[in-house]
């Protein structure tokens, strides 16, 4: 789910959320209709359902979309929603062929012409045979999936499929490096960072990353 349909929709789904929690635990659940009160029991012209939805819920979301149009480039952007061709969740449902080109014209330095020509020739081939390969199902995340490519000597059979796997797991440390070079008051050069990456658009990108590839989730 995108964060503008999520914050249009996902707010009830959150408070069915919490208030299941409340349920199991047996706490005590917040009437959403009645008047928001603040200190000093002093009732605001509000409900807790506005306060916690238009001030809370919507004002964090509508800040957070505002820090990634405003700080995200179109490199970054571009980067992330190719990268999602790699992923083997529900049946490589997401794989698109013609951004996993996209994804290798990103990296110039790893893929040249010839090398682009051979992923070209090799990648519905990839795609086939892992889809129909019992081992390759149900995997969780592109870091799964490299490492069942090495297993399997699959990563032989499609080095330049294994190549951008292997790129695109190290986005992460990549940008980590990058804010950590900007904290210290040194320049940041190369690679696809074309401008300073602060903490929170650092943060952001980490976030949307392991929206797509949730076995990061912890990695030092």
């Amino acid at each position: 789910m995108s964060l503008q349909r999520f914050r249009e929709n996902g707010f009830d789904e959150l408070l069915e959320d919490v208030n299941s929690f409340c349920q199991k635990y047996d706490l005590e659940r917040l009437n959403m209709d009645e008047l928001y009160v603040v200190s000093r029991n002093r009732k605001k012209d509000f409900t807790n359902q506005h306060y916690f939805k238009v001030d809370i819920f919507i004002a964090v979301l509508d800040m957070i979309i505002r820090e990634l149009n405003d700080r995200f480039s179109d490199v970054s952007t571009e980067l992330l929603n190719n990268m999602t061709a790699l992923s083997p969740r529900n049946s490589y449902c997401m794989f698109d062929a013609f951004k996993l080109m996209k994804l290798s014209e990103m990296y110039p330095m790893d893929f040249n012409e010839r090398d682009r020509d051979l992923l070209k020739c090799e990648v519905n081939i990839y795609y086939e045979v892992v889809r129909q390969d019992d081992k390759f199902s149900n995997l969780k995340g592109i870091a799964n999936l490299a490492k069942l490519m090495v297993e399997t000597e699959k990563h032989f059979s499609y080095r330049y499929v294994y190549r951008l796997l292997k790129l695109a797991l190290v986005l992460p440390v990549a940008n980590a490096t990058a804010n950590a070079r900007e904290m210290r008051g040194g320049p940041i050069t190369g690679g696809l960072v074309s401008e300073p990456i602060g903490q929170t658009t650092t943060t952001s990108l980490i976030r949307l990353v392991l929206a797509v590839c949730p076995e990061w989730n912890g990695m030092e």
